[in-house]
């Protein structure tokens, strides 16, 4: 029950970062900054925004963390997720070192990115397949310029793996929008001020 609506604040979220980037594509220069934006609306829900004891221990710890490691290696190294959130279920089960270590794997990931190409989207699928992350997001934001391979980027979006779910804005050189919701199975192309919103789809 709990994960249910962890996961439908998470899409809600996810959703409306898509919607905002649409709006204000130059509301952030980094991508850092969307990350800190996407945190503090997943921090604006109770539910989320809470501590919980790590192992029964007076020690408290959050569910929404940065730069989490992921339970696969790659190349002997293991990667970082940009943000996950952790159910109050696993930290009432965890020891210290295993909360510091990291090594709780998450059951939400996200992974949001601005202005990368094919093979930075991809690498970010294949973490959250290969980490077994139940409940995976990519968030794909694109300015302006487009890459040479925004044609598969965009069909890359539309067939992942049932694990990962994604969300994209981009925005093109005449000043439309191709926009795809976490719902939407496709990208569609819009003008601006008429994009749907994750409201009215």
């Amino acid at each position: 029950m709990w994960l249910a609506e962890a996961v439908d604040r998470v899409e809600r979220a996810i959703d409306q970062l898509v919607d905002d980037f649409a709006a204000h594509p130059f509301r952030h220069r980094v991508e850092h900054s969307l990350h800190l934006q996407l945190y503090r609306a997943l921090a604006d829900h109770d539910q989320l925004d809470k501590l919980v004891a790590i192992g029964g221990s007076d020690r408290h710890a959050g569910l929404i963390h940065k730069e989490w490691p992921m339970s696969a290696a790659d190349h002997g190294r293991r990667g970082l997720f940009d943000l996950v959130v952790l159910a109050p279920s696993q930290l009432a089960i965890a020891g210290i070192d295993q909360y510091l270590q990291g090594r709780i794997e998450p059951p939400v990931a996200i992974e949001p990115g601005l202005g990368y190409g094919l093979a930075h989207l991809t690498d970010d699928i294949t973490g959250l397949v290969d980490s077994h992350v139940p409940y995976g997001y990519i968030v794909h934001f694109s300015r302006l310029t487009a890459a040479k391979d925004t044609a598969t980027i965009e069909r890359t979006l539309t067939t992942t793996p049932p694990n990962v779910r994604t969300a994209y804005a981009r925005i093109l050189p005449d000043g439309k929008i191709a926009l795809k919701h976490l719902a939407d199975d496709h990208v569609a192309t819009s003008v601006p001020g008429n994009q749907p919103t994750a409201a009215s789809t």
